[in-house]
């Protein structure tokens, strides 16, 4: 029975194609829309650092004009044959000017607040990418997870259909009951059943790790043994330090913290002078037979200085912005310390997720050698008639369901081991190296 089962498993357990973990994840950088939309977000984001560097940039601008212009003048009286005229021709003209910042606080504020906002944007595709990391780990270990179920079941049906065609032998012998026929029957038919529902779970499975990764048709390769299960090296208040310091939530309010800074600085400092140093070239000719004194033949003007603006009055709005960028500030100072106090939570849940991960796939580890050897001594006393048959298929349910457990506790433990990585935001491809490759 042992070597129907070992075939069982090999035959649920081997795809046709197979994929690691980190070859899982780098085809899904290359196939998930979702991190393709980051991708693009992430280069986006970027470019408020240079937006940043130019707002207190000088400024040039180049302007120009041509155009043709047709002029009549009509006096009455005597000197209306000196004034009247009629002429035509064309004008030409261009200007530069440039102008740069000397004290301009909301120029100032503007600079600030781009460069957080490119900040935010690293640390959103940071983020982007540790979530990859846990989508393609879920749909991997979840593939994998039904693998397991299926084979289980396969396995169990296989088992059970043995133990059905031996007691119909010894019923039909006389040394059973009729009860252990029907016993054996519908312990079949009922795994008969959980095996079409476990082959649905598993291409549900697939058709995600498909949907993440591209890669039709290949399946998860199993998990290299060698994986030590034990509980995280560091203790939970290292963990919590670590994510207060590093948690992408925690830098990206701390980043809009210091944009409301920034604006109530901007709002403080509005009704305040603003300075700029200007220069301007101005070029204008004509082509024809205009007015000399309206339009002379060629003007040129030069103009360098410095320039300045107060509001004055405002209707109160300036006090009113103040007012309010305080409140923002405060806003987000209190937004941070929620972010933070909901990352201890996170972390300490997460910790002790990974800890108690830790002792349950060692319990039941311990628990499958006890069930295989219940199931052992129970097969031998049904030869000698004492135990029965209902006795064999409970204690064989029980080391499937054992197994099956272990499998999801396995999977479950390495899943939050990565979850509290990412909390302390430092989830990278290298953990999923470790997993598949794993140190000697």
């Amino acid at each position: 029975m042992r070597r129907l089962i070992s075939l069982a498993l090999l035959l649920c357990a081997t795809p046709a194609g197979a994929l690691d973990l980190v070859a899982a994840h780098r085809a899904a950088l290359e196939h998930d829309a979702e991190f393709a939309a980051e991708v693009s977000a992430a280069d986006a984001g970027r470019e408020y650092a240079a937006q940043s560097r130019a707002a207190l940039a000088p400024r040039v601008n180049i302007t120009g004009q041509a155009g043709k212009l047709d002029t009549t003048t009509r006096t009455s009286g005597d000197l209306s044959s000196l004034l009247s005229s009629e002429a035509d021709g064309k004008l030409y003209s261009y200007g530069v000017s440039m102008s740069r910042p000397l004290y301009r606080p909301d120029l100032k504020a503007d600079a600030r607040n781009l460069a957080a906002q490119a900040d935010i944007a690293a640390l959103a595709f940071k983020g982007a990418q540790q979530d990859l990391i846990l989508r393609v780990a879920q749909a991997y270990f979840g593939v994998l997870l039904a693998q397991d179920s299926l084979a289980f079941a396969t396995a169990q049906k296989t088992a059970v259909a043995e133990q059905l065609a031996a007691a119909k032998e010894r019923f039909d012998s006389g040394r059973a009951r009729v009860t252990d026929v029907a016993e054996a029957q519908a312990n079949f038919d009922a795994l008969a059943a959980a095996q079409i529902a476990a082959e649905s779970d598993l291409e549900v499975a697939r058709a995600r790790f498909s949907a993440l990764t591209g890669r039709d048709g290949e399946d998860p390769e199993p998990l290299a043994s060698g994986l030590v299960v034990r509980s995280p090296p560091q203790d939970a208040q290292e963990w919590r330090d670590r994510a207060r310091a590093e948690s992408i939530d925690v830098r990206v309010r701390t980043y809009q913290l210091d944009m409301a800074d920034a604006e109530v600085e901007r709002a403080r400092l509005a009704g305040r002078i603003s300075l700029d140093l200007v220069a301007k070239y101005d070029d204008q000719h004509q082509d024809g037979e205009l007015n000399a004194l309206a339009y002379p033949d060629q003007s040129r003007k030069l103009q360098v200085g410095v320039q300045f603006s107060m509001p004055v009055f405002a209707g109160g709005a300036l006090q009113s912005k103040h007012r309010q960028a305080i409140a923002q500030r405060n806003q987000a100072r209190q937004e941070l310390e929620a972010t933070r106090r909901q990352v201890d939570v996170d972390v300490r849940e997460a910790y002790m997720q990974v800890t108690s991960g830790a002792l349950r796939v060692a319990a039941l580890e311990q628990g499958l050698v006890s069930a295989q050897t219940s199931l052992e001594a129970a097969e031998l006393g049904r030869e000698v008639g004492n135990r029965t048959n209902l006795d064999v298929l409970s204690l064989q349910q029980q080391v499937y369901d054992v197994k099956r457990d272990l499998a999801d506790a396995r999977y479950g433990y390495l899943l939050t081991q990565l979850k509290l990585s990412a909390l302390a935001g430092e989830l990278t491809e290298t953990h999923l190296v470790a997993l598949t490759r794993p140190a000697p």
